[in-house]
C-alpha cells in the first residue's frame, strides 16, 4: 500500500527573533497570522501554514547548498522593483526576481 500525500500541512522555520520574523512575513509577503506567542507564529497564505519556532540554535548564516523556498507572486514589475527592494534590504535579505510571465517568483536567501 502507499501512502499518497495530498499536500503540505505546514512547514516550520527555526528563527532567532520571532517578532522580526514576523514582521518580515506578515508586513512584506502579506503572511496572516494566525496565532502568536512568546515562542513562535503561525501563519497562513493561501492553503499553506508557516510555523515560525524561536531556536536557540539557529543557524544564523547561509546554508551552503541549493536549499530554498520560492514564493509565486502576482505582483507588477514596479512594485518588485520600487517598494519591495527596501524592506528586503531593511530585513537583510537578498532578493532575486525571475520573471515567468504572468506570475513573478521572488526568492529571498539570508545573504
Amino acid at each position: 500500500m502507499v501512502l499518497a500525500v495530498t499536500g503540505l500541512n505546514h512547514i516550520t522555520l527555526a528563527v532567532s527573533d520571532v517578532p522580526r520574523s514576523l514582521a518580515f512575513y506578515r508586513d512584506v509577503l502579506g503572511f496572516r497570522p494566525r496565532a502568536v506567542w512568546d515562542m513562535g507564529a503561525y501563519l497562513e497564505i493561501g492553503t499553506l501554514w508557516l510555523c515560525l519556532s524561536k531556536d536557540k540554535d539557529v543557524r544564523l548564516a547561509p546554508h551552503p547548498d541549493y536549499t530554498h523556498i520560492a514564493s509565486a507572486c502576482r505582483i507588477p514589475t514596479t512594485l518588485i522593483y520600487e517598494n519591495a527592494s527596501w524592506p528586503m534590504r531593511q530585513f537583510g535579505k537578498t532578493i532575486r526576481v525571475k520573471v515567468l510571465r504572468p506570475t513573478f517568483l521572488i526568492q529571498m536567501d539570508t545573504k
